[in-house]
């Protein structure tokens, strides 16, 4: 099979003659599948770096980020993992159950993504997402470790579902962001556009729906709903931390998942001071807690063994 008609067959350009061409040449062979996935991950590969390009994602000092990091962007911030392979036909509504690709974000990184119904994603650092290479007939199921922004496309007929640890959010087309870290014991969704549906997991009886610009937070096993005053904490797609009466200790975390650092906090009594402002991740770690120190009364070192470990005094 060509590949530039596989390319157009993933950018979803390809005619319903040309589609069938493909799935009927997918039938043939093993060989037919596996030649498709390459092309597939190659296609993703190619997508992936291009959108970190284009987002300049610039790393100004060793501080910034620990050697071992700086082997890994020189390459590509993604890895794509071919986790599996399950091809089947249903009659003549023929349909394939694909390979998933795992897209995992390290520290520091920021990834664009469009996923194979043309659904966009940003997806924040120490995040990974899970897809298949072609959705199932039915709907089109994601699972989110972490934070992701998506902009879906919409199709009355396939509910797009993302997986969560906690919960699932379903969206016909919509526009919202997804924070679903492991461990966190909570799941925050906040609509931009649209309409979606959060259900808990462990409950499907209870769940909420959200109108544009709410925000719902499941934690400890109850839903509460908020209006969105300000959407600067959606601003980590623009390169910002943005944070307004919040933590030291909170803010510090938010620091870890960004510079790929670990902060030893020595002084306790300050860590529940709370500070209102924003900061480019560019800009470094050294760069944002001078910022800091200019509020809270701290000294900082770095540790003379290992380069990502910090004390704050």
């Amino acid at each position: 099979m060509n590949n530039n008609k596989l390319y157009k067959f993933f950018s979803i350009k390809t005619t319903l003659e040309e589609e069938k061409e493909i799935l009927d040449w997918l039938d043939e062979s093993s060989e037919n599948q596996h030649e498709f996935l390459k092309a597939r991950n190659l296609y993703d590969m190619v997508l992936l770096h291009a959108d970190n390009e284009h987002a300049g994602l610039e790393r100004k000092t060793r501080k910034m980020f620990p050697r071992w990091m700086k082997e890994v962007v020189k390459v590509v911030a993604v890895f794509l993992i071919l986790l599996g392979l399950n091809f089947y036909y249903r009659g003549q509504q023929e349909k394939l159950s694909m390979a998933i690709n795992t897209v995992t974000v390290p520290p520091g990184q920021r990834v664009n993504l469009e996923l194979p119904d043309g659904t966009k994603v940003c997806m924040n650092a120490c995040s990974e997402l899970k897809y298949p290479a072609l959705f199932a007939k039915s709907n089109r199921k994601v699972e989110l470790k972490g934070e992701a922004y998506f902009e879906v496309t919409h199709n009355q007929s396939k509910p797009f579902i993302v997986e969560t640890e906690l919960c699932d959010v379903e969206a016909l087309g919509t526009t919202f962001n997804v924070e679903a870290y492991p461990g966190s014991g909570k799941i925050s969704t906040a609509l931009l556009s649209g309409k979606v549906k959060v259900t808990n997991r462990r409950d499907t009886n209870r769940q909420v729906i959200l109108k544009p610009d709410q925000e719902a937070n499941f934690t400890n096993n109850e839903f509460t709903i908020n209006q969105i005053q300000y959407r600067d904490h959606l601003r980590w797609r623009e390169g910002l931390i943005c944070f307004q009466a919040t933590s030291l200790a909170r803010l510090i975390k938010e620091f870890e998942k960004y510079y790929a650092v670990h902060i030893e906090i020595e002084k306790k009594e300050i860590l529940s001071h709370e500070l209102s402002g924003k900061l480019k991740i560019n800009d470094g770690i050294d760069h944002a807690l001078r910022v800091l120190q200019k509020n809270i009364p701290f000294i900082y070192v770095w540790d003379k063994v290992n380069d990502n470990i910090i004390y704050i005094k």
